[in-house]
């Protein structure tokens, strides 16, 4: 794929509050404003722990697994050019075209040292 890079990317987090139709409602939202990279905090995971909201126009780059606080999806059109470099229960961190951007939930009791790591 073409680097656009310079023309920008269009990045957007919310926090839906672990529902579904919040984690719907979002991504709906995203693709109506053409956002290229969305995090969502809280998003919503089945009980299994297995399954969670997806979009047709986005790629979710995330492992899906219960406990999850952070979630990123990107546009199908760009697939391939998103790499998730680094992922745990708090943090998607993602690279593309030699940048990197990421989604933190925080709910207060990270401290000044794991926000540095």
């Amino acid at each position: 794929m073409e680097n656009t890079s310079s023309k920008g990317l269009w990045v957007a987090y919310q926090n839906v509050a672990g529902q579904c139709e919040g984690t719907h409602t979002f991504l709906e939202w995203c693709k109506k404003r053409r956002l290229d990279i969305v995090f969502v905090g809280e998003a919503w995971v089945d009980k299994k722990g297995t399954g969670t909201q997806s979009q047709p126009s986005y790629t979710l780059g995330s492992k899906v697994e219960k406990g999850k606080r952070t979630m990123v999806y990107w546009k199908k059109k760009i697939d391939g050019v998103v790499k998730v470099i680094r992922e745990d229960k708090r943090l998607a961190l993602v690279e593309v075209w030699g940048h990197k951007l990421g989604g933190i939930y925080a709910d207060g009791k990270l401290s000044e040292g794991r926000w540095k790591e």
